[in-house]
C-alpha cells in the first residue's frame, strides 16, 4: 500500500534468497468506502469515490514496477499481485489458507506492537504456516542488537 512498512517488506523479499521456481503473491488491501457513503453528498460522495481509485491504481502502478524488478532478480519465480477492499487480516488469513502458502511476510511498525494489537496479529495467530514480520525500515534503523 505504499507505506514505509510494505516497503520494507517488499526489500526485505528483494534481498532474500529464494531457491528457483518458488512462487509469491503480493497482496495490498485498501479498507473499502463506507457502506453508508450514498447518504453522503453526491459532491463530495463522488469525490471520495474518485480518491478511492486513485489510490487503488497508485498501488496497481507501484506493485507492477516492484513486481519487474523481482522478476529481474529473480527470473525463475513466479510473481503476481492481488488489490483487494476491505479488512486486510480476514481477505489475508483466507487467501493464503486457500492458495497453500508456506510463508506469509508482513510489514509492521514494530514486530512488539504488531503481535500485541495489529492486523500482523490476527493473522500471526490464525495460520498453521511461518509467518515473517518485518520492521519498517524507520524501526529497522534503530535495532542496534541482533540474536538469531
Amino acid at each position: 500500500n505504499g507505506s514505509s512498512e510494505s516497503i520494507a517488506s517488499l526489500n526485505w523479499v528483494l534481498n532474500a534468497h529464494w531457491t528457483p521456481n518458488q512462487e509469491f503473491i503480493i497482496i495490498s488491501v485498501i479498507p473499502a468506502l463506507p457502506a453508508n457513503l450514498s447518504a453522503t453528498r453526491f459532491t463530495r460522495a463522488l469525490l471520495m469515490r474518485n480518491a478511492h481509485m486513485r489510490k487503488i491504481k497508485q498501488m496497481e502502478m507501484g506493485l507492477i514496477e516492484y513486481i519487474s524488478i523481482l522478476r529481474k532478480r529473480f527470473p525463475s519465480n513466479k510473481f503476481h499481485f492481488e488489490i483487494r477492499e476491505g479488512e486486510a487480516d480476514e481477505f489475508i488469513l483466507q487467501f493464503t489458507s486457500e492458495w497453500g502458502a508456506d510463508l506469509v511476510i508482513l510489514g509492521a511498525h514494530d514486530e512488539r506492537l504488531a503481535i500485541e494489537k495489529s492486523h500482523a496479529r490476527k493473522i500471526a495467530g490464525g495460520v498453521k504456516w511461518s509467518v515473517k514480520i518485518i520492521k519498517s525500515e524507520i524501526a529497522a534503523k534503530k535495532m542496534s542488537n541482533i540474536v538469531v
